[in-house]
């Protein structure tokens, strides 16, 4: 990935000559600390921690050139400033935390950046365009990594004649530390956020045919991804992020066709999920006896997760913690307890950030999501042009799928793919942006 995004960067913008050496310098700093901070700790992602020294003059250039106080963009730095704040008091005052602080708030803080960044490199037309290009290859190198590199489970049965054909790339071989290696769930979310977000870019005029072309290659290749490693919740959100993107384009009898269509997948998923939750029912009519007890496991974890947040309203029991407080005494959960495996989140994005931070962090999510989702309706309201349009569409469409996805699993923020959800969010306010520019009222001379 690092290859990749080094190489469209300096293609579409570097080549072109419309970059200082301080926005050459934030490029070679974000494509380092993706590299680095991918890896676990410890021990290598402990060694890497002096980088985020560059990250206070990579914001304060982003806010003093990017004219922060006038785009409207403020209130998104505030968010970003309280959440490591948070951290910071959640830290000292939890019951439980890592042992070094910055080794374990170094992802976020690159999600920071990525925010940030995606923001500021939109202001600079025409080096905003990079932003699709850095997605579009993106996308089509997750989709691979997604086919060659995933640990396929009893889920993806029906599909073993395919799952069994497709190459398996020994990245142990020649990148051991890389950790080239995913469960279908972690790397659904991912993909739950690729595939809408994919297909809407592949839609948008201005990107050209070339671009437009590679979007609908990673949206192939991650939707095929998708549907062999059968994680419910990314095809949920692939399926509703996909309809909503249809109902922004289509126009006429097949605009309603494709409501109807949501409005019943919608309604089947939730009547499946409350069915099955009923031990006492017959599950085996409906769903297989795993997904009976994957689903009375969930609400488990969720009702574990507000006694977590019972016991410690102000801290949760802290930040990435849930995985040993999950198996103390007050906590515990059978299912785990004989299967002698440790539930790594809670399986749901608000009660995550409840352990994680207490009641704060579930307010600052759940007023994120608001802002985010009003913005983004103001905006497309305001759209005036297709390219706009469909940008955020396509944004949307996305967010929505990991939005979904992220109701009954969940990527922290604290993990290896959680830099997606901040790519996404950056996407979003370089979407806003446009719109703002394009209805900006125009000074005559």
């Amino acid at each position: 990935m690092t290859i990749v995004i080094s190489l469209n960067l300096f293609v579409n913008v570097i080549y072109r000559k419309l970059v200082s050496l301080p926005e050459i310098l934030q490029i070679i700093l974000l494509v380092t600390m993706l590299g680095a901070f991918w890896f676990h700790s410890p021990p290598l992602r402990d060694q890497w921690t002096w980088l985020l020294w560059g990250l206070p003059p990579l914001f304060t250039w982003q806010a003093v050139r990017g004219r922060v106080w006038q785009s409207g963009a403020w209130q998104w730095w505030g968010a970003l400033l309280l959440l490591f704040l948070l951290m910071a008091w959640n830290y000292h005052a939890a019951p439980y935390r890592r042992a070094e602080f910055w080794v374990l708030v170094a992802r976020p803080l690159f999600g920071f950046a990525l925010v940030t960044s995606c923001w500021y490199w939109a202001q600079q037309p025409p080096q905003g365009r990079a932003l699709w290009w850095v997605t579009a290859c993106g996308g089509v190198l997750l989709g691979a990594l997604a086919l060659t590199a995933t640990q396929w489970t009893g889920k993806s049965a029906l599909f073993a004649p395919l799952t069994n054909a497709l190459p398996r790339l020994n990245y142990r071989a020649f990148a051991p530390d890389t950790l080239l290696s995913f469960n279908p769930n972690e790397i659904g979310g991912a993909l739950a956020m690729a595939v809408p977000l994919l297909l809407g870019l592949a839609l948008v005029p201005r990107c050209g045919r070339a671009l437009r072309a590679l979007c609908l290659l990673g949206a192939l290749l991650t939707g095929v991804a998708a549907v062999l490693g059968m994680s419910r919740f990314a095809l949920f959100g692939i399926t509703l992020g996909s309809a909503l993107l249809l109902l922004g384009v289509l126009r006429g009898r097949w605009r309603w066709l494709v409501g109807v269509v949501l409005a019943a997948g919608a309604m089947s998923f939730v009547v499946v999920f409350a069915l099955t939750a009923d031990p006492d029912l017959p599950t085996d009519r409906l769903l297989s006896a795993r997904d009976s007890t994957s689903v009375s496991t969930r609400l488990q974890l969720w009702a574990r997760s507000l006694d977590m947040v019972t016991d410690y309203p102000l801290t949760g029991v802290g930040m990435a913690m849930f995985r040993h407080a999950i198996r103390l005494p007050a906590y515990q959960i059978p299912y785990f307890e004989h299967t002698n495996f440790a539930a790594p989140h809670a399986h749901n994005a608000l009660f995550q950030s409840l352990t994680d931070f207490g009641v704060a962090g579930g307010l600052l999510l759940i007023g994120i999501s608001a802002s985010l989702a009003w913005q983004w309706a103001r905006a497309l309201r305001r759209a005036t042009t297709p390219d706009a349009t469909r940008s955020l569409l396509a944004v949307g469409a996305g967010l929505l799928g990991y939005a979904c996805y992220n109701m009954g699993d969940t990527i922290a923020m604290w993990d290896r793919l959680a830099f997606v959800g901040w790519w996404g969010l950056g996407l979003a306010q370089a979407s806003f942006l446009q719109v703002q520019q394009e209805t900006a009222p125009k000074i005559r001379v």
